[in-house]
């Protein structure tokens, strides 16, 4: 059973790691990455995270990206320069999240 101070240590990795990601969402950051900057391995991190945010720290991120890029795309700029400046490697990308997420192109 897990402790108090454990789950206190877990919680604030967490929260640390939410805040890494929303800071860096648009590096469009590796798992290993992100785990790194909590000082964990991929595989406990990624574990560790769903278990408390209920998603994966990959899925968080996707949300991030689909979200800003829905508001860059309200403010009228191109697919092509909001999945740039969203970190995606193309609009085909964008497309991807959208179906994925929205289930919607």
């Amino acid at each position: 059973m897990t402790t108090r101070p454990q789950q206190s240590h877990d919680y604030r990795r967490i929260e640390n790691a939410i805040r890494f990601i929303e800071e860096n969402f648009r590096s469009q950051m590796a798992l290993e990455e992100i785990a790194s900057a909590v000082h964990l391995s991929k595989y406990h991190f990624n574990r560790l995270f769903k278990r408390w945010a209920g998603v994966s720290p990959i899925q968080f991120q996707q949300f991030l990206t689909l979200d800003y890029t829905k508001r860059r795309l309200a403010e009228s700029m191109s697919i092509l320069e909001t999945s740039l400046d969203a970190g995606l490697s193309g609009p085909s990308r964008l497309h991807d999240l959208f179906v994925t997420f929205e289930a919607m192109t």
